[in-house]
């Protein structure tokens, strides 16, 4: 069984994106920053145990408003599943 989070679509639009805007001589600067992001990406699914943007619409795995929440950052840290999880951590995701 897979999973949509980990599949290579959910990853390379970002990466991709993030790498058209940077010139070649920056490509370790971009690389890095796509890597504490993606690491970002995946401590917030092992507190919480889902990913931090996900596709309203179940038969696309990137919609344009995911897109857009990707690209700006918007996430969120429901109360219900991340109360028991502790303040360093959460300012961990945050970084």
């Amino acid at each position: 069984m897979s999973s949509w989070t980990f599949s290579t679509k959910y990853w390379q639009t970002h990466l991709l994106d993030v790498y058209q805007t940077q010139h070649v001589h920056s490509s370790y600067i971009c690389f890095q920053a796509c890597d504490m992001w993606s690491l970002g990406v995946i401590i917030y699914i092992m507190l919480c145990g889902y990913p931090p943007f996900y596709s309203e619409t179940p038969s696309k795995q990137l919609t344009k408003n995911m897109k857009r929440k990707i690209m700006a950052g918007q996430y969120e840290f429901p109360q219900d599943d991340w109360q028991h999880i502790s303040p360093l951590a959460v300012d961990l995701v945050k970084k």
